[in-house]
């Protein structure tokens, strides 16, 4: 209580005070007649209802305060909201909306053939719309009494999508940077019954974005609302993905990056067209390529092919590719407006209109948004660019543009798509607008915020202790775990000092014990707890290859042995697997089984014709395995292409000396090779087994220790 009687004195506010007063002498009243030992029933309640006004009324202030950030920005945006005097009362508000709805589906009907009549309907919706959302943007706690009127409006088919879109916005917006239970009981409420996609997947943005953390002590029903959207197990999954599209959005420049480095430079290279004289013309084909019989057409196709695929898997993996690119054109007076950077795109936008000029360029603006598998906001910037240079395309080219099919949005993948799109656009916002000092981005870690620990990470939502401690958490953190574990690494800092600090559920599962094993292996180094980890996944699935392969790798220099059973049994279970192939070659060389071994380099040896490490393993394997002259012939072929220092490059030296017996033909060998003798051998490897099993084959022809140490150290 004191703590917002000191904020409103640094920021007043008469309205505000005269509650806080108000508020100060009901709490005065029932502290002295609880001190009178008097036993009221109704004390709790009373107490209830007075912790929940404070921190209502302290929230309030918080909004006053950060709508004076960026020079009062939000501020002058609340003016603008109620610049024309419209009632905010939400049974108007509604009328409204559902009258724009009637007036303009008997516009579009065209009975008076009068277009203009049908833009003014529009134009002046969009700005009640931009005037709506300002009020709700710079707005405080909801009233009680509001809520069910939004609740209905968000649901109601008579009211536009865009404008129940818009809405949740506003209220996401509002609701990141002071939390209102309302807002997150409308959200969810939303979430549950909506059955438009493009509101219910904004809805549901906006409840994770706004959930805050531990608000159970205050508002009871916190819990209960959490509950139900989480207890739906597909709702549970979207919110999964929905974690893995925020962290793929905010590697959106190094995704630009390969977009524009790598995949476009390909594609223009093969594209039919070229620019020359500030003009885009068509290419001439060589006309000698089809009386010569050259697939070059093909080819070029085959590359563009390629590179489609290419740009198509890393989007479909939620990779934001056009950031970059986009982020160019968002200087356009378009997106000084705040409310445009969440508009779903709509080619009768005013702005849009004034650079669609003809039907040609119309259609193709059309065709690039249509369905789209780029955001709203990258939809207006594509306007924007392509009227810039349309006029510099051939007519016949336009026209050929404007005629090319589209493919609708699949029905499976259309929820996944509209919220990675719309997480896209409020990315943009929160990077590129530079008015959003009043706001809390979530695309951050350890942002601080007045109704949340500092130390939480924002983009990392799921470390929230709502889904950390909820009781299916168990099933969902295994994909949470593997995916972070494969995105960061250990100097990610700020995130890694957030994720260690959770205590996560026990995982009686095999999906369970993997993702624990690798997040412990991979980030927290720690190796025997990851073993540990792995034996039991093992027991979950004792047929896992990859379970054996990652319970071998923490047995490294621990329990070779093992190590190497591990992997051949898991080759034994993917035989066609060349990389764990050569694992096991790698670790059965090291400990001496040459024997087991020899096969699998072989067939490594034929499918890697240019895998130098291969072919210098089997030449030292079939060297300590007593095949000498093998030995030597494949060492000589390697060193004949190639003189290359390496660890196999001492068992080179070997079988030359064995292969010759003569200490002078040896060190011809090595003087020619230009070989570093003394560097090739270390003292240590007559500690691991292919040293041992190289000291017998020198006893065996009779080589003593002394010999030995003369050749390679004096």
């Amino acid at each position: 209580m004191r703590l917002l009687e000191l904020t409103t004195e640094k920021f007043p506010n008469k309205c505000l005070a005269e509650e806080i007063n108000t508020l100060r002498e009901d709490l005065n009243r029932i502290v002295t007649y609880w001190r009178q030992d008097a036993k009221d029933p109704l004390l709790q309640q009373f107490l209830d209802e007075i912790k929940r006004h404070i921190f209502d009324l302290y929230m309030d202030s918080v909004t006053l305060y950060l709508n004076e950030a960026d020079s009062g920005f939000l501020n002058e945006m609340k003016k603008k909201a109620n610049k024309k005097g419209d009632s905010w009362e939400w049974e108007e508000v509604r009328r409204k909306l559902e009258n724009y709805v009637s007036e303009e589906a008997l516009a579009s009907l065209g009975i008076d053939d009068d277009t203009d009549r049908y833009y003014r309907i529009y134009d002046d919706h969009m700005e009640y719309l931009q005037r709506l959302f300002y009020h709700l943007a710079t707005m405080g706690q909801l009233k009680n009494r509001e809520v069910e009127s939004i609740k209905q409006l968000l649901l109601t088919p008579t009211v536009d999508s865009v404008d129940q879109q818009v809405i949740v916005t506003a209220l996401t917006l509002t609701g990141l940077r002071t939390f209102d239970i309302r807002k997150f009981d409308i959200l969810a409420h939303t979430v549950l019954y909506s059955e438009d996609v493009r509101v219910k997947e904004r809805a549901l943005v906006g409840f994770v974005f706004s959930m805050g953390t531990d608000m159970q002590l205050i508002f009871p029903e916190y819990q209960t609302i959490f509950d139900s959207v989480m207890d739906h197990e597909e709702l549970r999954d979207e919110v999964l993905e929905m974690q893995m599209q925020v962290i793929y959005s905010m590697n959106a420049k190094a995704d630009s990056r390969t977009l524009r480095e790598e995949i476009m430079p390909e594609m223009m290279k093969n594209m039919p067209f070229k620019y020359k004289n500030g003009k885009i013309e068509e290419k001439e084909e060589d006309p000698m390529d089809d009386i010569l019989g050259n697939d070059k057409t093909e080819k070029i196709e085959e590359k563009m092919h390629i590179m489609i695929d290419r740009m198509n898997d890393m989007r479909n993996k939620g990779a934001d590719l056009f950031f970059s690119d986009f982020a160019q054109v968002k200087d356009y007076p378009f997106f000084s407006e705040m409310c445009n950077w969440f508009l779903p795109f709509s080619i009768n936008h005013k702005e849009v209109r004034k650079v669609a000029t003809t039907p040609e360029i119309k259609n193709i603006i059309e065709l690039f948004t249509r369905e789209s598998m780029t955001c709203d906001s990258d939809n207006y910037s594509y306007a924007f660019a392509f009227a810039q240079v349309a006029n510099k395309i051939p007519t016949h080219i336009l026209e050929a543009l404007s005629t090319v099919p589209t493919t609708s949005l699949d029905e499976d993948l259309a929820a996944s798509i509209v919220r990675r799109n719309y997480i896209q656009s409020l990315y943009r916002f929160f990077n590129l607008f530079k008015w959003t000092n009043g706001y809390f981005t979530p695309f951050s870690y350890n942002k601080e915020r007045y109704d949340t620990p500092k130390e939480k990470s924002e983009c990392v939502f799921m470390l929230n202790p709502l889904f950390v401690k909820a009781p299916w958490f168990g099933d969902l953190y295994p994909s949470f775990l593997l995916f972070f574990s494969k995105y960061f690494n250990k100097d990610d800092k700020e995130w890694f000092d957030a994720i260690t600090r959770v205590t996560w559920p026990m995982a009686h599962s095999f999906e369970g014990e993997m993702a624990m094993g690798v997040f412990l292996l991979k980030l927290n180094h720690q190796v025997k707890q990851a073993e540990e980890c792995f034996r039991l996944a093992l027991k979950h699935r004792p047929n896992s290859a990859v379970a054996m392969k990652k319970l071998a790798y923490t047995l490294n220099g621990v329990n070779d042995e093992e190590a190497f059973q591990l992997l051949m049994n898991a080759q034994g279970l993917q035989p066609d697997n060349e990389a764990l192939c050569f694992d096991v070659a790698k670790k059965g060389f090291e400990t001496g089984h040459f024997e087991e071994v020899i096969p699998l380099l072989y067939e490594l040896y034929y499918k890697r014709q240019d895998d130098r490490e291969v072919k210098e393993m089997l030449a030292s394997s079939l060297l300590l395995n007593g095949q000498i002259d093998k030995s030597e012939e494949i060492f000589d072929k390697v060193y004949d292409e190639r003189v290359e220092m390496s660890e196999y490059t001492a068992f080179y030296v070997a079988a030359t000396w064995l292969k010759t017996d003569s200490v002078r033909q040896t060190h011809e060998m090595i003087n020619e090779k230009d070989i570093d003798i003394e560097s090739v051998l270390t003292a240590s490897i007559w500690e691991r087994p292919q040293g041992k099993y190289l000291r017998k084959l020198f006893d065996s022809h009779g080589i003593s220790v002394e010999e030995t140490y003369l050749l390679f150290h004096y």
